[in-house]
């Protein structure tokens, strides 16, 4: 096959990114061993290739997903290149459609020192809001505090971050529906505290508030607890948010803490329950039986499974094993101090985060 020389690159690029980015990668190389001429003919030959590459650039997240590490390999590239109008088009035609990902940021934070302030403020914005979850848009935000602190305004940008926290009520991320919201994790409260309280204290006393006001959202003990502890040893650490959510999990150690602990005095147990049904209401009655220890529950097996379904949707002190003698199967179901031991277990936790805290539990 015969094709025009000067379309060279238009063909290369048909092959996709897994033929573009090492060629781009190999021009990139040259043109610095050939000492970086900003009129060599090999880095217009470069900025050429992006342009076609920008224009087949996955535009789907699920397609783009397919390329991980192309967006933050193309950045990286264009900065070596010193190719600001490349990195503009491609933070704004791609990046900020929402086409990135924590992995992206530190490639992105890079990219927007090397445009003018103006158009950094409005891109880091724009990259923030269209993020598709707040942790990576808080990410970013952290990361570019950190690289550009001050070379630039944030503070439209942090304000697009406090709108997307998840739990607060003016703004909700839409996600495509064959994307699951991601799981909030201690990661989005630090980075998201790191880079607000350097950018605007009373921004990172909103966000703080929503923190601690969505409790289903944000775990004590998964989230919080965590974070805080990672933001006591940050540059953030005596800012009035991070002091507000330190206050709050030492509050909740030791309300804690101090909750009376004991073994059973007897074999009662909890006998609150998922299920009313007549099999559910004898396992009831076996739990709040403080004389009885093990329960023979003899009934056909979907019965029994039932039953065994219920003890862990209730999460019962009850062990179970199937005794197959005879028929129908027993269920022997025997009570044991699980809710004790994990609660022994989290009380030596918490008096060991307390201690992180630097406190004691007095």
């Amino acid at each position: 096959m015969l094709w025009p020389n000067h379309r060279r690159l238009a063909v290369l690029n048909q092959g996709g990114l897994q033929a573009t980015l090492p060629y781009l990668t190999q021009l990139t190389q040259a043109w610095a061993k050939a000492g970086e001429d900003p009129e060599s003919p090999i880095r217009a030959e470069a900025h050429e290739l992006t342009g076609y590459m920008l224009a087949n650039w996955p535009r789907e997240l699920r397609h783009a997903r397919n390329a991980p590490n192309a967006g933050a390999t193309m950045l990286e590239l264009l900065g070596r290149l010193g190719d600001a109008a490349r990195t503009d088009d491609f933070l704004s035609e791609i990046s900020a459609g929402g086409l990135f990902d924590l992995s992206d940021n530190e490639q992105i934070a890079q990219g927007l020192r090397r445009l003018p302030p103006s158009r950094a403020a409005e891109l880091l914005e724009r990259l923030v809001d269209n993020s598709t979850s707040a942790a990576i848009g808080a990410g970013l935000l952290a990361r570019t505090v950190f690289a550009a602190l001050g070379e630039f305004e944030m503070r439209p940008a942090a304000f697009a971050l406090v709108a997307t926290l998840p739990g607060d009520s003016t703004r909700k991320v839409e996600l495509p529906s064959w994307q699951q919201p991601p799981p909030v994790d201690p990661q989005l409260v630090i980075d998201a505290l790191t880079a607000l309280c350097q950018i605007d204290a009373a921004l990172a006393e909103r966000a703080a508030g929503v923190f601690l006001g969505r409790p289903a959202t944000y775990g004590a003990d998964s989230v919080l607890v965590p974070a805080s502890l990672a933001l006591i040893q940050s540059v953030v650490a005596q800012a009035p948010a991070v002091a507000r959510l330190r206050g709050a999990c030492l509050a909740h150690l030791r309300a804690r803490i101090a909750e009376p602990l004991a073994p059973p005095a007897d074999w009662a147990r909890d006998s609150k329950l998922s299920c009313g049904c007549r099999y559910c209401v004898e396992l009831s009655r076996f739990l709040a039986d403080p004389e009885a220890k093990t329960w023979n529950f003899k009934a056909a097996q979907h019965d029994r499974s039932h039953v065994e379904s219920t003890i862990r949707a209730s999460d019962c002190d009850v062990l179970t094993a199937t005794i197959r003698r005879g028929s129908p199967h027993i269920l022997e179901c025997t009570k044991n101090e699980a809710s004790y031991k994990r609660r022994a277990r989290q009380c030596q936790k918490d008096l060991a985060d307390l201690a992180h805290f630097g406190e004691d539990q007095g």
